[in-house]
Parts: structure tokens; sequence; C-alpha cells
């Protein structure tokens, strides 16, 4: 069913329409909990729910940097005024090394950046060229994990409208599987659920395509004496 709503009822009208639509014997928490639980799943499967964040400015010599909690892959990073294209770990290496280098716009400097976390899982960024004494401001373009869902807080229901019944599709899952022990009913609805994932990362794709000139990497040939 399609959902009509007044600002600051969405998640409470989702919270009673996995209850009701399933005749469960659960609690608002609960319906709550597994509501949450799929918003997550879903913006991660979609990359639907992005935000921009600030990393402060480079450091001399530094070419690691923080990120915040919650990002669940990096779609831009901009150095300055300029957009570093995605790199791969291998090619921080080779770029380091002379095997590949940066071909871009005459007269613009630029980079690569990517995710690459430490050995103990902390989230950091990695740019490349190593920044140099003139402090430039990071800026990320990221896909999130969606915020907790609270009561009478609209804004922390990401997905769009036409999603939700597949928001309630997903819990209604999560409690058939779980408190009810309906795998049947489960499968039934995990189906609409993934189906609505899909539906929407379509959307999000279409939303969100890419356009424009990008800067490219060539690589040299290792020649061995």
């Amino acid at each position: 069913m399609p959902f009509v709503v007044e600002t600051g009822e969405a998640v409470q009208q989702l919270v009673n329409a996995v209850i009701e639509d399933a005749d469960f014997d659960a609690t608002p928490a609960q319906a709550q909990r597994w509501l949450n639980t799929r918003q997550q799943l879903m913006c991660q499967r979609t990359l639907c729910y992005r935000k921009t964040l600030s990393l402060g400015n480079t450091v001399e010599g530094q070419d690691v940097y923080s990120l915040p909690a919650g990002v669940v892959r990096l779609l831009q990073v901009t150095v300055g005024d300029v957009t570093y294209e995605q790199a791969t770990h291998r090619d921080f290496s080779a770029l380091a090394h002379g095997f590949e280098w940066l071909v871009g716009e005459p007269g613009v400097s630029g980079g690569v950046a990517a995710r690459e976390d430490s050995p103990a899982g902390t989230t950091q960024l990695r740019v490349f060229p190593v920044p140099g004494e003139t402090p430039l401001p990071i800026a990320v373009y990221a896909a999130m994990v969606s915020p907790d869902l609270v009561i009478g807080q609209d804004s922390t229901l990401v997905i769009p409208p036409q999603f939700y019944d597949g928001l309630v599709d997903g819990a209604i899952a999560t409690g058939s599987g779980r408190g009810e022990a309906r795998t049947d009913l489960a499968a039934q609805f995990e189906e609409k659920f993934t189906a609505a994932c899909q539906e929407l990362k379509l959307a999000t794709r279409v939303k969100f395509r890419r356009s424009g000139p990008t800067q490219i990497r060539v690589s040299q040939p290792r020649w061995r004496g």
C-alpha cells in the first residue's frame, strides 16, 4: 500500500504497518528495530544515501587521512577545487615508482584517491601525489550507512517514499524468520524486499549517472635488463 503520511509520523506509520500487515505479536520496539536494520541494508545495497563530508585540510607530507564512521563507499574525492580520480591499491605503488603517471588538463594539478583502511581496521583515505606545503581542503562524497530510525523524526527515514513498502516487506521478512518462525512467509517477503532493492539501485544509478571528462593514468612498461 502507498504511504501518505503527515510530517513527523512516517516512522511511526511504518512501525504500525509492520505489526498490522503481518498480524505480528510483536512490540513497536521490535518492529522499529527490524525496520532500522532493513533500511541500513537497503542503503548499503543501493548506495542511495549519500553525503558530502569535510576531512579538513591536507598536511604537508601526509597522504593518509581518517574517514568518519559509516562510509560504505567513496564516490568522489575533491582536493582544493580538483576532483581526484578513483585509484586501486596497486596504483599508488605504480605511481610512486614511475610505472604509471597522471595525464589531465594542462595547467591543472590533480591526483588520485581511494579508501585504504589500516591493518587495525581504521577507515582511511589515501591520496596521490603526497600533499605539499600549501593546505588544501579535502571533501569526500560518499555512500553512507543510514541513521537509526527515530519515532517523530522523519529525517532518519532516508529512502525515497515510493520504497517504503519494500522496507516494510523487509521488516516483515525479518520478523517472520525470527520471532514468528514462519520461514514460508519470510521467504515471500524477502523476495519482495530484494526486488525493491534492485529497483532502488537502478533508480539511484540513473539519478546519479556520471558524465564529463576524466583524468587518466598511463602505464609505463617495466623493462628488465
